[in-house]
């Protein structure tokens, strides 16, 4: 804490990091990547070639957290006031916490709102004080819509709200945060590692911001009903909502559609491909917990009738084997040595649903794809194997 990366340079080896230190000194941290997950203004995104997209909608608003003197039942948790003299918002804000947010005015300036007077102004129709609560802090936000157009730069790379910025309607911005996150760390775990070339990376901006840009315009069809402050525009829309004539929304993107997946967007992707993997609790062996936390982290071909590993050639799983690849073979009964006991059906439900014999999910959680029979599965690791980069020809 307390040190200012103030430079990054890079070469074909590495990074270089020059940091200020609390003292003022100048020190200099090589390293062989560097993600920027250092927010809205990223110093890390100045030293990339990218250019930003902006959609252009921008507001402030005063954001109040408080901590309730005494426990209290909030009905509803979450709620968006749709009100055009204050359009105001109320959120959990963790255990023993609450949030509120308040949107400026126009006819405010950001100094006149973010004070603590104009903070329990503004909280006292809601029965909060400083009788009842401590008001724990206070800041004026302005929630834009942005993305950058490129999320790689040689070894430099952008994560969170460096490379994506989200108004907050939806609730998204952290999630697609973690997204990121988890979509890089297994890319560049394969390229540290030596497994793959370093062109994997390449498809972290591919699936990630086609994702990140539907949320975000998502979260703008939300907030243009919510920020409407023209009140004869406002009773228009109220009495939409009350009559139930609501405007269609768009649908909150579930699936990838681009990058690391079974078949290619050109042609269609294939079978399951893009789609989020269920996660539940699961028993192996005497050992019960989520799917991740038992069976283990990485890449999983998952089956009910058969263990996938059955369905395939040598030569494709001594390639799988080098991902780390788990092939497990689920069943419905507890108790079954060797066995992934799906405890609650989650599993069982989901592949049923769409046909899936089998599933193969991403260290991500994402499905790879998904098969019916033998030879789809066999076609489907083929496929899989092709699309990862590794360093040694694989001979398929």
């Amino acid at each position: 804490m307390g040190h200012e990366v103030v430079k990054l340079e890079q070469d074909a080896d590495q990074v270089t990091l020059t940091v200020r230190t609390p003292e003022q000194r100048e020190i200099r941290v090589n390293a062989l990547y560097a993600v920027g997950c250092d927010g809205a203004n990223s110093t890390v995104k100045r030293f990339m070639n990218t250019t930003t997209t902006d959609l252009g909608f921008s507001f402030d608003w005063l954001v109040v957290d408080i901590i309730p003197h005494e426990k209290r039942e909030w009905s509803p948790m979450n709620w968006q006031y749709c009100n055009p003299a204050r359009p105001t918002m109320v959120v959990s804000g963790g255990p023993g916490r609450r949030r509120w947010e308040f949107m400026k005015l126009p006819d405010e300036t950001k100094e006149e709102l973010n004070t603590p007077e104009k903070a329990w102004e503004l909280l006292k129709p809601f029965d909060i004080h400083p009788g009842n609560a401590t008001l724990e802090r206070h800041a004026v936000y302005t929630f834009r819509a942005s993305w950058a157009d490129n999320w790689r730069d040689g070894r430099l790379l952008l994560a969170g709200d460096a490379a994506h910025l989200t108004p907050p309607f939806l609730g998204q911005g952290m999630c697609a945060g973690v997204r990121d996150a988890k979509n890089l760390a297994w890319k560049l775990d394969m390229v540290l590692s030596g497994l793959a070339d370093v062109s994997v990376l390449d498809t972290y901006t591919v699936e990630r911001k086609t994702h990140a840009e539907t949320l975000i315009r998502m979260a703008i069809a939300l907030g243009e009903v919510i920020c409407m402050l023209d009140p004869e525009k406002a009773r228009i829309r109220d009495e939409m909502f009350l009559t139930g004539h609501v405007p269609p929304m768009p649908q909150l993107p579930l699936s990838l559609t681009k990058g690391i997946l079974y078949g290619n967007p050109e042609n269609g992707l294939k079978k399951g491909a893009g789609i989020p993997a269920p996660q539940d609790e699961v028993e192996l062996d005497g050992r019960r917990g989520l799917y991740d936390d038992v069976v283990g982290q990485g890449w999983s071909f998952i089956g009910f009738k058969d263990n996938p590993r059955n369905w395939l050639r040598p030569e494709q799983i001594a390639q799988l084997e080098k991902l780390g690849t788990h092939f497990v073979h689920m069943t419905s009964a507890a108790g079954e040595a060797g066995k992934v006991a799906d405890l609650h059906g989650t599993y069982a439900k989901f592949m049923e649903e769409r046909g899936f014999g089998a599933i193969v999910m991403r260290p991500d959680y994402y499905l790879f794809g998904a098969a019916g029979t033998e030879d789809e599965l066999r076609d489907l690791a083929d496929d899989l194997i092709r699309k990862i980069p590794f360093r040694q020809p694989i001979g398929i």
